[in-house]
C-alpha cells in the first residue's frame, strides 16, 4: 500500500511518498534486526503485526539529509522512515508517516533536527508546533 502526504511550508509544498509493508513475524522485517536492537527503546525487533515505511521520496539526497530521520538498510540499500516503536496497524503507520512528513519538511526548511520538538506521546502538540512555524498537511 502506498501513502502520499503533501506538506505545505512557507516556501513550497513538498510531496512525500512511502510504501507500507505489513509483516507478521520478526523474520519478515525489512529493516535489519541490528537497527532495532540498537535504537529501539526495548532493544528488540518489534513482535507481531508491524508496518515498515519504505521511502519513495529521495530525502537522502537533500542537503540536510544527515538530520532527516531515515534509515538505509545496509544489506539491501532500501530506505525507510526511521521508527523504532511498533506500528501494529495501518492507522498507526499513517499517523506516524504524517508526523514524520511534517518534521522532515521542517528539517528540510530549517536544517534543524525535528526530534527535540517531537513528543511521541503527544503528536497533536507536535502538529500544533509545526503549524506555528507555517508547516502543515496540505488539504486539497
Amino acid at each position: 500500500m502506498e501513502l502520499t502526504v503533501k506538506v505545505k511550508t512557507p516556501q513550497e509544498t513538498i510531496t512525500f511518498s512511502c510504501e507500507v509493508h505489513h509483516t507478521i513475524s520478526r523474520e519478515e522485517r525489512l529493516i535489519d534486526h541490528p537497527f532495532y536492537e540498537k535504537y529501539s527503546p526495548t532493544h528488540a525487533v518489534p513482535e507481531g503485526d508491524h508496518h515498515e515505511l519504505e521511502l519513495n521520496t529521495p530525502v537522502w539526497d537533500h542537503p540536510h539529509a544527515k538530520r532527516i530521520h531515515s534509515y538505509r538498510n545496509p544489506s539491501t540499500g532500501r530506505n525507510f522512515v526511521c521508527v523504532t516503536t511498533s506500528l501494529p496497524t495501518i492507522a498507526a503507520a499513517t499517523g506516524l508517516f504524517q508526523v514524520w512528513c511534517l518534521g522532515t519538511a521542517y528539517t528540510m526548511m530549517s536544517g534543524e533536527d525535528f526530534g527535540p520538538l517531537f513528543n511521541e506521546n503527544d503528536p497533536a502538540q507536535f502538529r500544533d508546533e509545526m503549524k506555528k512555524r507555517g508547516i502543515e498537511i496540505a488539504t486539497e
